[in-house]
């Protein structure tokens, strides 16, 4: 049987790490099978739980898997008596500092996996054992419980089974194992813990026994007091198994040191160690003890001396050779030149399966020298494994670096060589995780936080040359892996390394990266008395920091994790992707990687945090992605046995990619190639049962997959990946970290950038494979073939990586449909071919299985996973027929008192949940129309489906069966199933609920199965579960793009139909057309200006009784729904009058008037007289200021009417809509509305207002007309109040006339011209001048005069102004104008040579605003505040003639107006004032002098007069008038409101009176 080429749970920290294995004693039948009834096993039992309570004063144990990790702190031991510092090879042990760690675990072979990998597992163990040491068992713990032992034979068959137990852990050298030289195993520690030696029924004597030091007999415990006796009695046995496995360890240094004694015999006997004991006792005796001796030139720089030319660490060969210690040099070139001379062939060898076997004797010198210069390093080596084991990292890593060292320049070794420098790697962890002496002044020396961090601290500008701890740990294992990828036999420990490099990202790497020392499980914190513990100490710990973001603004402590993320997928990409492993071993890695990311990484925290996050970034989809690798894996492997394991393990895969959403179980991801793969793999491997269900489940999932169709977009997918390798194999660098770090925080890592990194590291790997000559030194010109020959395979090009999972070379991946690896998205053709090969599949499938040939036994879940789907249900008919709806009746009961519960609600009435039935008439052909989904992107063929009812007597319905093709992905095809309800008058007068009946579903013909498919969808609970277990992929995170119609669920419910009577089918047509009926998509246009009046053509109305004649109408209703504030307005009703408001309707910015001629029962049901007798003519009519409220209107016209009644408590109704598309257009409106008082004869307006400006000369008063700023609004034309109190606050100049005159332009937008006339004769005009009609031509504006009279200050001023200027239009439009035709949706509305008319006011919004924002209008258009009249002497009345220097007496009569309330009044000054002012060029310079008092202010009463003399000076025309000036003095501002008498009187002055 093939076992795995890697142990569990690969860690640098198990190479720090001594195993030690417990075996239960006497606990096994005759068949070796273990007996758990037996008391040693309970002991056993017993001591695993102490073991697990085991802890120190700082860090407890740990217990990972099947074995219990246990850090023993130095501190706690009991140092050994003849124990001296100068006398160990240890020189950085202190019994001070540092711990000792064991890892405890089960010994028996199967029931631990550590067991198993050392005593059965050879491959592993024994023939690596050389290289690896951590691999061999340090101890081995026998439990024996004396109430098992009833005599002295039973002990010593204990004790014989001890001793066999023990030997078979005692693993000896490769070159005992691989050739059978005789040479000693290294025997494990030993001891035998025995329980209830003191027991009662123990009769058998212990002392007679010749264990000696190693029984260690466990004192009773009996009580409350049992645990605490065990546990202390635990500690006391762990510290001295502690202290003897250091000293052996300490001792196997020794041995290797001393190899080649000075009398050239070896140490590999027990005589020469005994006497190299002695001579080391002696030396030591009578000198003084002063501690380790230490090494203080120890520095991570000296790292650059052994690492490869082009590795980050080695910074220059210079810089190197100078950080290498010159002892160093000297100890080594003594050590090779001491081997060389003192060489024995009889010494035992560290072999591995790479070498061959030589003596010595048998070679030539040369040769010989060559092989002794290899075995000092690797023995160098092999001390440093020793040097980790024992606690002392110091001493290891000094160890590893002269090995590594000498493995690269004296004699070509690489496989020893990368060894050394993943110990180096592992001496470094161990340095932080165990501590020891001057391990903490090392890592302060060596190592500081990242430089991303650092330039982020106060300090930031300080230079160093520290590194980063996890920079040199993965900088060293670069170089080892370069070395392990040349060989095949080596792939196993490239993957180890690699799954290392996972374990100490994942785990540790988060610690190291802060410099927090002995922080975390299975670690060594220090004395916790102690003021700081070790993750205390650093110097990082007292450095502030500001902002944790780089130059771009981005956080560097998530983007360290987001780094540490990418590092940590793939490297465990590649572990699974390495070339040469066999199928057990890929597996085995494959699921330690699914472990490690169901177990997740620890995220980087910030340096200033003092405490480890327990939080971890858990990716469940690589752990499917390793577990798919796994299962194919497994199903390579030749033989019997292996089937059951690939068959569970793709059961497990399955399992793992659960097809249920992540919203309902977040620990189950439904990637979808990778389900595709396991359960096509199922459908091949299975049984027959199990092979269909798998195949019809992968047809399921195919079709939830949204295949890529364009050959641009399937380019975009697949040339990512085919552009990163260069013709030349060099790889191309991308920098997208934007890109790289959302795949990463939104879905996890993609199979494409696990695609990327694989062509990425074979690029890579070819690079390096063309690198000849890996390991330079002095010594390389010198070696001997013999070592060449030994090392050539280390210039040999690298394995290849294979790409996983689905392997080119995988039997499976021949008959994956389509998939020869994960991509993120799947091309169209590829897609269509696997699914016609797995319809295929499951045709033939079927075939070979016996099924039941009854359709109602078929299966119900093989219709959950069909590649068609309902998705949507409904009734349909004949496009001539409208729907039906239902009316119920209410019938009086027999014995019911007035009905007065009748429209009583009842809130807890129970209520029905089914589906309405739709009504369905006698002899009317209907259809059922249902959507169907295909989710494959293949059509889909339907040989045979039909409707199934569950109406009792089926003969009245008749529905054929069809068959159809579905089109490949497509969501709403359509099929219509067509049936009829048969007549038969005789079934009608049965009551309502015989009539009803339902549709059960379709009874399908697809994939050599015949099943029903129910119509019904519930939205319930137990069937949204059952939906969603349908879904293959997740909702989000998936890869694969998810078709839309999954994102909706819908809920679809079975219709139910109702049958009643023939029912009658109302035809309605436009007069003037072919006599063809109107669809309900028809829409009539009806474009209309503002005040308009537009008429609908002439409509006829019909009947259609149908078949027999049975459908009559027997009532109709026509309403209009739609119009501006109006839900619903009854135009006509066949059985009663229809009431209008017309007042109502003109407030509304639409109204509709129906005109009827002919329409009654009688007409309609005769199709000859309704054709000539029936019809409707439609008014519709618009407000003049509709557009300030509607743009337009969709307005129903419906058509409601029945038949005869159902049954005495039901009525059947029909309803017909046409569509009014109401449409605004331009048309005539009032453009603007100017006032001219300069247009009243003889009031001298604009002379006077001048010389009142020049009389002024502070000009206190302002013209309206020079008002040029926005006022705000002052109020509301709407109160009363506003309008009269207005008086004296608004600046103008007005005359006091009782009419107006008002300038209307009109602005006709129409395409013809208007005739413009009034209701009230002209239209305007001056008095003997009237205007009776106007034409305006299309697009001119024209401005009419208009005299109104004033009206009365009230809120109806802006109703009264819009009344008096109101204007009718009307127009023709022109013959053959192409706008007189109107389209509608394909029906031709007739040609409307119709003559618009309409009328014009002014928009009362507008009006309004005027009003409110300026409220000087009111002066304008109301009546004036008084009454003036002035008077000359002499000459015509209103006119005088006088000579030059004659004078002219002038009289004024003011009087005041009645509406004028007496606190207005109150509140205005009134200022009398005369004005004279030449006509316009007639008069220059001085002309005339006043007499008297021109300017007065005359009193609040009704009445008042004043007189005054003007003499004239030059000659010309004069006028002169009087104005009375209103002021408020509420008001602070100089505001004036002046009003001229309405008639100047005029002054002639000149010399030609005189000479007549």
């Amino acid at each position: 049987m093939t076992l795995s080429q890697i142990p569990s749970s690969p860690s640098f920290r198990s190479s720090a790490v001594n195993a030690v294995a417990i075996i239960p004693l006497l606990s096994s039948d005759r068949k070796g099978q273990d007996d758990d009834t037996t008391h040693s096993s309970r002991s056993f039992q017993e001591l695993m739980e102490a073991l697990g309570r085991h802890k120190d004063q700082s860090q407890p144990c740990s217990q990972t898997g099947d074995d219990i990790l246990i850090v023993v702190p130095n501190s706690s031991l009991t140092r050994p008596s003849n124990w001296k510092y100068d006398n160990t090879p240890l020189k950085n042990f202190h019994w001070e500092y540092g711990c000792q760690r064991l890892a405890v675990f089960d010994g028996r072979p199967y029931n631990s996996r550590m067991a198993h990998d050392r005593l059965i597992n050879h491959d592993l163990t024994r023939n690596w054992i050389d290289l690896c040491p951590h691999r061999r068992t340090a101890a081995l713990i026998g439990v024996l419980n004396m109430r098992d032992v009833p005599d002295i034979e039973t002990l010593l068959k204990a004790e014989q089974e001890w001793q066999q137990w023990a030997e078979r852990y005692s693993t000896p050298p490769y070159e005992v194992t691989a050739h059978g030289r005789d040479f000693e195993r290294d025997f494990v520690v030993q001891r035998l813990f025995v329980f209830d030696s003191f027991h009662e029924d123990s009769k058998v004597d212990m002392s007679t026994t010749s264990l000696g030091s190693s029984l260690v007999a466990f004192p009773p415990a009996e009580g409350d007091s049992s645990t605490k006796m065990m546990d202390m009695h635990t500690n006391v046995v762990v510290t001295d198994l502690a202290v003897a496995i250091f000293q052996e360890l300490e001792d196997r240094i020794r041995e290797s040191d001393m190899t080649i004694g000075s009398d050239g015999q070896p140490l590999s006997s027990a005589a020469a160690r005994s006497r190299f004991f002695q001579l080391a006792q002696k030396q030591g005796e009578g000198e003084d003890e002063e501690g380790p001796q230490g090494s203080s030139h120890l520095n991570v720089n000296g790292l650059a001396a052994v690492v490869s030319s082009d590795n980050q660490l080695a910074s220059s060969a210079s810089a190197a050779n100078k950080n290498r210690h010159p002892k160093d040099r000297e100890s080594i070139q003594l050590k090779l030149s001491n081997a060389v001379s003192k060489g024995s062939s009889s010494e035992a060898q560290l072999l591995t399966p790479l070498d061959d076997v030589w003596d010595y004797s048998e070679l030539k010198p040369s040769d010989a020298q060559e092989m002794l210069r290899r075995e000092v390093g690797r023995r160098e080596k092999f001390a440093a494994d020793l040097s980790l084991l024992a606690g002392s990292p110091l001493d290891a890593y000094e160890r590893y670096m002269k090995a590594a060292d000498l493995c690269k320049t004296s004699c070509p070794d690489p496989l020893w060589y990368a060894s050394a420098l993943e110990g180096c790697a592992a001496a470094h962890v161990a340095m932080v995780e165990a501590g020891g002496y001057n391990v903490d002044t090392y890592l302060e020396s060596a190592f500081q936080l990242p430089d991303e961090f650092m330039a982020c601290s106060v300090a930031s500008g300080e230079k160093t040359t520290k590194q980063t701890m996890s920079k040199v740990v993965k900088a060293l294992c670069d170089d080892s892996l370069r070395v392990l990828s040349r060989h095949p036999r080596l792939a196993c420990f490239r993957a180890e390394l690699l799954l290392k490099l996972a374990w100490y990202t994942g785990e540790v790497e988060d610690t190291h990266i802060r410099c927090k020392w002995g922080i975390g499980e299975g670690c060594f914190g220090g004395d916790p008395a102690s003021e700081k513990r070790r993750w205390e100490v650093h110097s990082s710990t007292q450095l502030s920091f500001l902002e944790l973001r780089n130059k771009n603004g981005e956080d560097v402590v998530r983007l360290n994790t987001l780094h540490r993320l990418q590092e940590w997928t793939r490297v465990m990409h590649v572990a699974v992707a390495a070339g040469a492993l066999d199928p057990v071993t890929r597996a085995d890695v494959a699921l330690r990687c699914a472990s490690l990311c169901l177990k997740g990484l620890r995220p980087t925290d910030k340096p200033t945090s003092a405490v480890r996050s327990e939080e971890r970034i858990i990716f469940n989809r690589k752990a499917s992605f390793f577990a798919t690798a796994a299962a194919e894996a497994l199903s390579e492997i030749d033989g019997q046995a292996p089937d059951d394991r690939a068959s569970a393990m793709w059961v497990t895969v399955s399992k793992l990619l659960s097809k249920k959403s992540n919203v309902s179980n977040p620990g189950n991801y439904g990637w979808a190639t990778l389900r595709a793969v396991a359960l096509h793999a199922l459908s091949m491997q299975g049984l027959k049962e199990t092979s269909e269900d798998a195949a019809v489940q992968l047809l399921s999932l195919m079709g939830e997959i949204k295949p890529v169709k364009t050959k641009s977009e399937s380019n975009a997918f697949f040339s990512r990946y085919e552009s990163l390798e260069t013709d030349d194999g060099e790889s191309k660098q991308t920098n997208d970290d934007s890109s790289v770090r959302s795949d990463y925080v939104d879905a996890g890592r993609s199979v494409a950038s696990a695609a990327r990194t694989f062509v990425r590291e074979k690029a890579k790997d070819a690079i390096r494979g063309r690198q000849k000559d890996f390991f330079t030194g002095q010594n390389q010109n010198s070696n001997t073939l013999l070592a060449v020959a030994q090392s050539k395979w280390v210039d040999d090009d690298p394995v290849p990586s294979i790409l996983l999972p689905v392997a080119d070379f995988s039997d499976i991946s021949n008959t994956i449909l389509a998939m020869r690896a994960v991509w993120s998205a799947v091309k169209f053709d590829s897609c269509a071919t696997a699914q016609q090969k797995l319809t295929r599949q499951i045709s033939n499938l079927r075939k070979s299985n016996p099924t039941s040939s009854l359709l109602t036994n078929t299966p119900s879940d093989i219709a959950l996973h069909l590649p068609i789907q309902i998705t949507a249900v409904e009734i349909g008919g004949s496009e001539s027929r409208a729907p039906l709806e239902r009316k119920k009746v209410k019938v009086a009961k027999e014995g019911e008192e007035g009905g007065a519960m009748a429209t009583f609600f009842n809130p807890y009435a129970a209520k029905s949940k089914e589906v309405e039935a739709t009504l369905i008439p006698e002899g009317e052909e209907r259809y059922i129309l249902v959507k169907f989904a295909n989710k494959l992107s293949i059509p889909m063929e339907v040989p045979r489906c039909q409707l199934e009812f569950d109406v009792p007597n089926s003969v009245r319905i008749k529905a054929p069966a069809i068959s159809f093709v579905i089109p490949g992905q497509t969501s709403d095809f359509a099929v219509q199933f067509p049936f009829i309800f048969l007549n038969e008058s005789a079934e009608i007068t049965k009551e309502q609920n015989s009539q009803v009946f339902g549709v059960k579903g379709l009874y399908v013909t697809c994939l050599t199965r015949s099943f029903f498919l129910p119509l019904e969808v519930s939205s319930s609970e137990d069937d949204a579960a059952k939906q969603e277990e349908m879904h293959n992929i997740p909702k989000s995170t998936s890869l694969y793009p998810r078709r839309d119609y999954d994102e909706a669920s819908l809920e679809i419910k079975s219709p139910r139909l109702e049958v009643v009577s023939a029912q009658p089918n109302l035809l309605i047509s436009f007069a003037t057309s072919t006599k063809s009926p109107l669809s309900e998509d028809v829409v009539i246009p009806a474009p209309i200006a503002d005040g308009e009046t537009f008429t609908i053509p002439k409509l006829l109305l019909s009947n259609n009784p149908g078949l027999g004649s049975n459908g009559q109408i027997e009532e109709l209703c026509i309403s209009a729904i739609g119009l501006p504030g109006l839900s619903e307005v009854v135009l006509f009703d066949l059985n009663k009058p229809v009431e209008t408001d017309s007042s109502k309707e003109q407030s509304k910015p639409l109204s509709l008037k129906a005109l009827c001629t002919g329409i009654d029962t009688a007409n309609l049901n005769n199709p000859l007289r309704a054709a000539k007798e029936c019809s409707i003519s439609l008014q519709l009519k618009a407000a003049t200021d509709m557009g300030s409220h509607n743009k337009g209107a969709e307005v129903k016209l419906r058509f409601r009417y029945r038949g005869k009644q159902a049954s005495s408590a039901l009525e059947v109704w029909r309803t017909t809509e046409l569509t009014l598309h109401v449409l605004r257009i331009k048309g005539p409106r009032v453009s603007s509305i100017t006032f001219r008082p300069d247009l009243a004869w003889g009031s001298g307006y604009s002379q006077l207002c001048t010389a009142l400006a020049d009389q002024d000369k502070h000009a206190r008063y302002r013209f309206a007309r020079q008002e040029k700023k926005d006022l705000p609004k002052a109020g509301s034309s709407d109160n009363t109040d506003f309008v009269l109190n207005r008086l004296g606050k608004d600046p103008g100049v007005h005359i006091c006339g009782e009419k107006v005159v008002v300038i209307l332009s009109v602005a006709n937008e129409t395409a013809a011209a208007i005739r413009l006339s009034s209701p009230d004769g002209a239209i305007g005009g001056f008095d003997g001048s009237p205007i009776e009609t106007m034409e305006v031509t299309s697009g001119i504006s024209a401005k009419i005069p208009i005299i109104l009279p004033r009206v009365d200050r009230s809120s109806d001023i802006c109703e009264r102004l819009r009344e008096l200027t109101t204007l009718y239009w009307e127009s023709e439009e022109a013959e053959g104008d192409a706008k007189a035709e109107i389209e509608s949706n394909g029906s031709m509305v007739p040609v409307n040579k119709r003559v618009r008319s309409g009328t014009i006011k002014i928009p009362m919004h507008c009006l309004k605003t005027i009003v409110d924002e300026h409220p000087t209008f009111l002066s304008r258009i109301c009546k004036a505040p008084c009454a003036i009249a002035v008077a000359g002497g002499g000459g015509a009345a209103g006119s005088s003639q006088v000579q030059k220097g004659d004078s002219v007496d002038l009289s004024v009569q003011v009087e005041l107006a009645d509406w004028i309330p007496a606190g207005l009044l109150d509140n205005n000054n009134l200022t009398l004032e005369f004005c004279c002012a030449p006509k316009e060029g007639s008069s220059k310079g001085k002309s005339f002098i006043w007499c008297g008092q021109v300017k007065k202010t005359i009193p609040k009463n009704s009445k008042s007069s004043h007189r005054a003399r003007v003499i004239f000076l030059s000659e010309g025309e004069y006028v002169v008038s009087a104005c009375v000036t209103f002021k408020r003095n509420d008001v602070d501002d100089d505001v004036r409101e002046i009003w001229w008498a309405p008639k100047a009187h005029a002054v002639k002055v000149g010399d030609s009176l005189l000479k007549q």
